[in-house]
């Protein structure tokens, strides 16, 4: 599924000094949209005027950095070897001049790109959002992604699963990678389990968060249907 960049003028918050809208990127991926704020407001005057051909040297100079963003957006987008908002985020929103960043909560912790979800409050228990971009292809990846989605929905005790999923998995064969993840890897995961005194039960957990990522990265075309088999018959 493609992923579609727009430039929108977002009207449901005045800027009330200014009387002016906030400017943002929107990207749409698989029927999720995101906003990321510019550096530019404008008032709805000034936002249709964007398309005519005679316009002030301020709003030309508007036009043409909004023209730059979506440009290098929809080419950022096109080189990625599959679209994850949490990567596109890190890529090409974060340290980026023309958007708004949000400022450092601690010196060791990364300027966080500014979209309309604050995950802020999240992050004491759950650290991997604040984990840095690692190989690509890699579980890190989808589950970060996918436990984001869960908390925008507020879906926290599902969030809650599948970050336990990923502690364990991570601490049993690090943030690996799709393809490492096989059968026989399922087998000795579930032993690894056993043996450090989890149930069957919470193996179960564990394992079919890990079955959904791999839909997921299916999905978004990390990894082909066939890696999906790996769970036929290693359900737990």
């Amino acid at each position: 599924m493609s992923t579609t960049v727009k430039i929108i003028l977002d009207t449901r918050r005045m800027k009330a000094k200014a009387k002016k809208y906030p400017v943002k990127l929107q990207v749409t991926y698989q029927r999720k949209t995101r906003h990321y704020q510019t550096i530019f407001d404008l008032s709805k005057e000034e936002y249709e005027k964007l398309n005519s051909p005679r316009i002030n040297s301020d709003l030309q100079f508007t036009r043409d950095k909004l023209k730059l963003i979506r440009q290098t957006c929809e080419n950022y987008v096109y080189d990625m070897t599959a679209f994850v908002f949490a990567e596109f985020e890190r890529g090409f929103v974060a340290h980026n001049k023309l958007f708004k960043q949000r400022k450092r909560v601690s010196e060791n912790q990364e300027i966080l790109p500014l979209n309309d979800f604050d995950y802020t409050p999240y992050h004491k228990n759950f650290s991997m959002l604040l984990e840095k971009a690692s190989r690509p292809r890699t579980i890190s990846t989808v589950y970060i992604a996918y436990v984001k989605m869960l908390l925008q929905e507020e879906r926290i005790g599902t969030a809650y699963n599948y970050r336990e999923s990923y502690t364990s998995i991570k601490k049993f064969g690090g943030d690996c990678l799709f393809t490492e993840i096989t059968k026989s890897f399922l087998v000795r995961y579930e032993q690894w389990m056993l043996k450090n005194g989890k149930s069957k039960t919470t193996i179960g957990i564990r394992v079919r968060c890990l079955r959904a990522i791999f839909n997921e990265a299916n999905e978004m075309g990390i990894i082909k249907k066939d890696s999906c088999y790996t769970f036929g018959k290693a359900q737990v």
